[in-house]
């Protein structure tokens, strides 16, 4: 059962959205799949200061070994707020909008499992085209 009344709930994504951090929305909520009852995931860049000022707020890590993203590095968690620390941001951001481009992939109605095999294939696929892109710039 989820611990966090809507106002402490509301007031934490405004302190979010207003912060100097950048944090983007993912999870469920992003792809259309969230019910009343779905957490909040966001994502955000691997800095010690972003971290601070999570902790500032009561945030703690949680160890998470569901993930598939070979950017993730950790979850940093409040009640029903999850933010994936991740150490490429626009590796994640460009896999992202990948899979949010083609809804036949990731929808409400995709099992957990099915989810986490599409996610782990497009960030190995997103990896080896950041990398390829790199090899090409240094030719």
């Amino acid at each position: 059962m989820i611990n966090c009344s809507i106002p402490e709930r509301n007031s934490m994504l405004n302190v979010l959205a207003h912060s100097e951090y950048n944090f983007y929305l993912t999870g469920s909520r992003f792809f259309g799949g969230s019910t009343e009852t779905s957490d909040w995931d966001f994502f955000t860049e691997l800095n010690p200061k972003i971290e601070k000022f999570l902790e500032s707020y009561h945030f703690v890590v949680k160890v998470i070994d569901a993930y598939c993203d070979t950017v993730y590095e950790r979850v940093i968690d409040k009640n029903i707020i999850q933010i994936h620390i991740v150490d490429d941001i626009e590796m994640k951001k460009f896999a992202q909008l990948m899979l949010s481009n083609n809804s036949v992939l990731i929808n409400k109605n995709t099992d957990k499992q099915h989810v986490r095999d599409i996610w782990r294939m497009t960030m190995q696929l997103t990896r080896e085209l950041f990398q390829a892109r790199k090899a090409l710039r240094n030719k």
